[in-house]
């Protein structure tokens, strides 16, 4: 399992939708507690051997490297985050806007959920300081400065990027100034979780899957048809926003 695992070089995360899977068997795994000689359960047992069975479909998938930039009206940075209970994830598009808009993956990231069981929202809040991370590598990287745009479906996590907690809850403080150290809060929206697509890189593809997936490549189908103008933050309300946090911080 080890062998065939390291023999996957994804270092910019194009598949991060289908590794993720095996780091949560490798995670599955660990905490089972199992000796090399012990029999694996059947639920692990049936995943690994789904995945081993689709690997070659990796092999398959086409990313676009060259960025054509030079002639484009204007270019944009959308970056995604999300959680599930397994995984947190970020994921990184260009959009090119010339004659027509054309979006291009550009990377991803993807971590396990601890091994100690946390809350949702705060899962959500470490794929948004993921995604903060990664956006800081990839600017610094290619020395670009272009819009930016990063996406959230977590209420809970806006409020707390936009109105942090002043006390009381040091684990979303430490992360707040993270987060605003690498970013403007100006720059984080909302999104609906059916249009986010960091949420398959947190609830994982088999490879056959995330060959099948036309929009994790070439880029979500609403992203092409985005218009700044229109973007806003999700409104909260002041008793909204306390609602929020009330429950946030109980969890």
């Amino acid at each position: 399992m080890l062998s065939i695992i390291a023999r996957i070089f994804d270092p910019l995360g194009f598949v991060s939708p289908s590794t993720i899977i095996l780091k949560i068997i490798l995670q599955d795994l660990w905490k089972a507690g199992l000796d090399w000689d012990d029999e694996i359960s059947p639920d692990i047992l049936n995943r690994w051997n789904r995945f081993q069975a689709e690997i070659s479909c990796l092999k398959q998938i086409k990313v676009t490297r060259y960025v054509q930039t030079q002639n484009a009206k204007h270019c944009e940075i959308h970056g995604f985050c999300d959680a599930s209970s397994k995984a947190y994830s970020a994921v990184i598009y260009l959009r090119v806007v010339s004659d027509s808009p054309h979006l291009f993956l550009m990377a991803s990231k993807t971590r396990v959920a601890p091994v100690q069981t946390i809350s949702l929202p705060k899962l959500e809040f470490c794929g948004a300081l993921l995604l903060a991370e990664l956006l800081d590598i990839f600017k610094k990287s290619l020395n670009i400065t272009h819009d930016t745009f990063l996406w959230c479906d977590s209420t809970i996590t806006l409020s707390w990027i936009n109105n942090p907690p002043v006390k009381g809850n040091q684990y979303v403080q430490h992360r707040v100034g993270k987060i605003h150290a690498l970013t403007s809060k100006e720059s984080w929206h909302h999104i609906p979780g059916k249009l986010n697509p960091a949420d398959w890189a947190t609830r994982g593809l088999y490879p056959k899957q995330l060959l099948e997936n036309s929009e994790w490549v070439a880029g979500p189908k609403w992203l092409h048809d985005f218009h700044s103008s229109s973007n806003s933050f999700i409104p909260f309300s002041e008793n909204l926003f306390h609602l929020f946090l009330l429950i946030s911080l109980n969890h």
